[in-house]
């Protein structure tokens, strides 16, 4: 399974995200490898909204995740904050397989839903897919805390 959908993170339950929850905010900060499972972190991607954190619960999300055409794994941290912290989002749509944010910038952050445009898995060369029963909406969701575990 590679979304730890909501089901999966403890007690934690958000509520399901919808549009009005992020349009409008303020991107304070970027993290690319959000959350631990104990030993390290899952490398889930994180945008940092004043109080609540916009999740996205995919391992290694940076090598599923485009900005601008480029992986963000492919992207400097600097480069990364560069355009998205200070930037207000101004879209947000989620489906079961793909995911579009728009930032004030012009800037567009996606999951595309045609799985050749991610990095293959290492070891496997399979591409990065969600499986039939995993939908992207369960894993995308606004988190108070930073501390996010993903223990069973």
């Amino acid at each position: 399974m590679v979304l730890w959908a909501i089901r999966r993170i403890g007690g934690f339950r958000p509520p399901p995200l919808h549009a009005h929850d992020v349009v409008g905010r303020r991107v304070d900060e970027v993290i690319r490898y959000f959350g631990t499972y104990g030993m390290g972190s899952p490398g889930f991607f994180a945008l940092g909204l004043e109080h609540d954190w916009l999740v996205v619960s995919l391992w290694g999300a940076a090598d599923w995740l485009r900005l601008e055409g480029r992986l963000l794994s492919e992207i400097v941290e600097d480069e990364l904050t560069s355009f998205l912290v200070g930037r207000t989002i101004t879209a947000l749509n989620v489906d079961r397989a793909s995911m579009n944010i728009g930032f004030g910038n012009g800037t567009t952050l996606i999951i595309d839903d045609d799985s050749s445009t991610r990095v293959p898995w290492p070891g496997t060369g399979k591409p990065r897919a969600l499986a039939p029963d995993e939908d992207l909406r369960d894993g995308v969701f606004l988190c108070p805390t930073e501390e996010l575990w993903t223990g069973d």
